[in-house]
């Protein structure tokens, strides 16, 4: 990731490069998600700090290239929050085996690569993001966020599994995530949308993929992963609205 400041379009400058040699950033894989762009607040030595941020997966696992089953990776797994002034880490998740930063969050679990862009949610609408989801491609959706009534800086945000497609309820396996899920609020809920697909091996007929709609009662702690198996799952496939 390079950044460039081009505040003087006439007199653009180099900022800051950030590769998986940076500091904080070694589970870093190919880049192929998409940056966003969005404030966050965190406890920076007991003081709450303001921070114009990138948020974006760690990347594409490029030992798996071409490869269209659904394997554990070397790289790639885990998100990243960057300060867009410095590229300095403000904040990362990724697998226990990453404990280089102070920033950094161990998720067990994490073990796949994620080259998905993020969406990042404000839900409390105060203008910072308090809320993350996104897909790796062993399947599983992520949500990261603040634990039950928690204020929303990021240092103290813990990572969910929502949900995991693998395997589905008739035993297939295969699925992966590579685009972010949408979202939309309802009063007691939200619904977390998104497909699964091989963006890797696009010809490839061997996966059944699926699209899923998900109700996530924000229920931060004390959560069991969602399936196709559990309660109040539907198969809509063959079924009219």
């Amino acid at each position: 990731y390079y950044a460039i400041d081009v505040t003087d379009p006439s007199d653009p400058r180099y900022l800051w490069r950030i590769n998986r040699f940076t500091s904080g950033f070694s589970e870093l894989g190919q880049t192929w998600s998409e940056p966003i762009v969005a404030p966050v607040r965190m406890n920076n030595a007991g003081v709450e700090t303001t921070y114009k941020a990138i948020i974006f997966g760690a990347g594409f696992d490029s030992a798996q290239a071409d490869n269209p089953a659904v394997l554990a990776a070397s790289a790639g797994r885990g998100v990243f929050i960057a300060d867009v002034l410095t590229g300095s880490l403000l904040k990362s998740f990724t697998p226990a085996a990453t404990t280089a930063s102070p920033n950094n969050l161990n998720v067990a679990g994490m073990l796949y690569s994620i080259p998905s862009a993020v969406l990042a949610v404000d839900k409390s609408a105060d203008g910072y993001v308090d809320r993350i989801y996104v897909g790796d491609l062993g399947g599983n959706l992520w949500r990261i966020g603040a634990p039950d009534g928690k204020d929303n800086l990021i240092d103290i945000w813990i990572v969910t599994k929502l949900f995991a497609t693998n395997p589905g309820a008739d035993g297939s396996t295969g699925r992966k995530i590579y685009y972010p899920p949408d979202i939309g609020f309802e009063n007691t809920f939200d619904i977390v949308l998104f497909g699964t697909g091989d963006r890797d091996n696009p010809r490839a007929t061997t996966t059944v993929d699926r699209v899923y709609g998900v109700k996530d009662f924000n229920q931060l702690t004390g959560f069991t992963t969602l399936t196709e198996s559990s309660a109040g799952m539907e198969n809509r496939t063959n079924t009219p609205f």
